[in-house]
């Protein structure tokens, strides 16, 4: 289940995923690092040199959230955003709720990627935050 997550999100956000299960999988298992992997900022999350190309063996490492927050944050956002956003997702409806489905074209896509990246969150979560606000502004 985590893997496949990790590969959708990876996908989400545009960025090519090439681990096989087994081999995501021995990354995890080295130094024990499944133990003490997560959302929070002091947990560890599989990151990628200078945050560009794929997740591959050869082209990630292991850090903390918020250390891959402070070295490669699109825009050098502190890490108590991270810390932020991490609260915000555990406050999120439980995983029983009905997802949408939201149809975007190309260039909303375009816009939606570099919106979330200044942001340091998924596509899918930007389009949450809309959804969110515009039912805020609704009430």
């Amino acid at each position: 289940m985590a893997f496949r997550y990790h590969r959708r999100n990876a996908m989400e956000r545009g960025i090519e995923f090439l681990f096989t299960l087994e081999e995501w999988w021995n990354w995890w298992q080295t130094d024990d690092r499944w133990q003490r992997r997560g959302r929070g900022t002091d947990k560890l999350v599989m990151a990628r040199f200078k945050d560009q190309g794929p997740y591959s063996i050869g082209n990630t490492y292991c850090t903390t959230g918020r250390q891959n927050v402070i070295d490669y944050g699109s825009d050098k956002r502190s890490a108590d955003m991270l810390g932020w956003w991490n609260a915000r997702r555990d406050e999120q409806e439980p995983s029983n709720t009905k997802r949408m489905s939201v149809t975007v074209t190309d260039p909303q896509l375009v816009w939606l990627r570099r919106e979330a990246k200044k942001l340091g969150i998924t596509v899918a979560g930007l389009i949450r935050r809309i959804i969110d606000q515009n039912r805020i502004e609704q009430r």
